[in-house]
């Protein structure tokens, strides 16, 4: 009887989908890459970060005299 239960009922389906796939798919959305305003090389400008941008609030560090120094 209870082989007989099982075998009947079919299996649950499996829905494949991310939260991503089933909740932000807009229909009609065409996406674009933005034109850059500056041209940048990584290779030659000064990495901005947090401590390049606070360096004059850090207690106990020597001052920067030169901002272009790494």
């Amino acid at each position: 009887e209870v082989l007989a239960e099982l075998e009947l009922a079919p299996p649950p389906t499996t829905e494949f989908l991310s939260t991503t796939q089933r909740d932000f798919c807009a229909q009609g959305f065409v996406s674009c890459r933005l034109q850059t305003t500056k041209d940048r090389d990584y290779k030659t400008e000064q990495a901005v970060t947090f401590w390049s941008q606070n360096h004059q609030k850090i207690q106990g560090v020597t001052p920067v005299k030169n901002l272009k120094a790494p």
